[in-house]
């Protein structure tokens, strides 16, 4: 990000897509090693504001949106908000739910986008970033560190769901 800001001015603003609190103890923190890092959260720690898309991957499908962060300026905090929620009949409803919030964000540039391992890959950041306006400055998306390069690899994302899910449940 500070490259970026060589360039242009910050808008102090990120975009989370994160699997819903209730399925990670611990949650993702700035602290956080592997899957359980979240830059979103080191941001808030710097006074940032932020919204989280938080995703439910396991029945009853649904998305929340919470803001969190500075809501003028420095300085000022706000707690986390409920913007938005969102119900849906599959995981691809879900994304496609996630797509269109995300467009029609009124904040046509964050600074960052980060999508957890747990929520999609990159085929959800083609989806979000495909047609729109909203243009982040710096796109955050982990990659498998099992597999080497320059091999190439694209899991399914909703098979791999199906077959581990009952694990969140515990």
């Amino acid at each position: 990000l500070h490259a970026a800001a060589r360039e242009e001015r910050l808008s102090n603003l990120f975009v989370s897509a994160q699997i819903a609190p209730q399925y990670l103890n611990p949650t993702p923190a700035c602290a956080g090693r592997l899957v359980m890092y979240d830059p979103g959260q080191c941001l808030l720690d710097h006074n940032w504001g932020g919204y989280m898309y938080y995703m439910s991957p396991l029945p009853p499908l649904n998305m929340t949106i919470m803001y969190s962060g500075k809501p003028l300026g420095r300085g000022a905090k706000m707690s986390p908000t409920d913007i938005h929620s969102v119900e849906a009949a599959s995981m691809d409803m879900q994304w496609s739910a996630l797509v269109s919030t995300f467009k029609s964000m009124n904040h046509h540039s964050p600074d960052l986008l980060f999508v957890s391992p747990f929520v999609g890959n990159c085929h959800i950041v083609d989806r979000m970033l495909g047609a729109g306006s909203v243009r982040p400055k710096l796109v955050y998306l982990p990659i498998n560190p099992m597999e080497p390069p320059p091999r190439e690899v694209t899991p399914d994302f909703f098979e791999w769901w199906s077959q581990h899910g009952e694990l969140f449940l515990a």
